[in-house]
């Protein structure tokens, strides 16, 4: 049942692929950063199941901010992008650690969850990587490890 599942997904996310005519290293760094969100929207998940009456604000407070926290092991990133080796960085290719207000303008779009569908279509419609949220905070996500894609460094 998982295999079938999974041999579904794979052959979903390349018919998008294809459809959209995505380069293939630029469909790698897209479908990372969608994995990365994922990742994301578990740990939400999981701060509001471990704490079921209070868990919504955390839970809403890393989504705003997960791109700024100072905590070492993340190095600025959420667990998502750390995850999927991804950095969100600002306009100048500086990292997000404790640049709340960067951080809150781009994922604010986020605390509406029917929005999150809107922002996927941004980010697959358009060729630079680059969703809503991203723009009008002026920041942009590149790869960690930027030889492993073609994606520039800075927008």
């Amino acid at each position: 049942m998982i295999q079938r599942l999974t041999a579904w997904l794979l052959q979903l996310w390349e018919q998008i692929r294809l459809r959209m005519h995505f380069p293939d290293q630029d469909w790698l760094f897209l479908r990372r950063r969608i994995l990365a969100f994922a990742l994301d929207a578990a740990v939400m998940l999981g701060i509001n199941l471990v704490l079921p009456i209070l868990g919504f604000a955390p839970a809403m407070a890393y989504l705003l901010m997960r791109d700024s926290l100072p905590w070492k092991f993340l190095r600025g990133r959420s667990l998502g992008k750390r995850l999927m080796r991804l950095d969100a960085c600002g306009a100048g290719g500086q990292d997000l650690i404790l640049n709340w207000p960067a951080a809150m303008n781009r994922n604010a779009l986020l605390l509406f969850p029917p929005f999150w569908l809107v922002e996927l279509y941004v980010l697959l419609r358009r060729g630079d990587g680059q969703r809503l949220g991203d723009r009008w905070a002026g920041t942009f996500v590149r790869p960690s490890d930027p030889v492993s894609s073609s994606i520039p460094s800075t927008p």
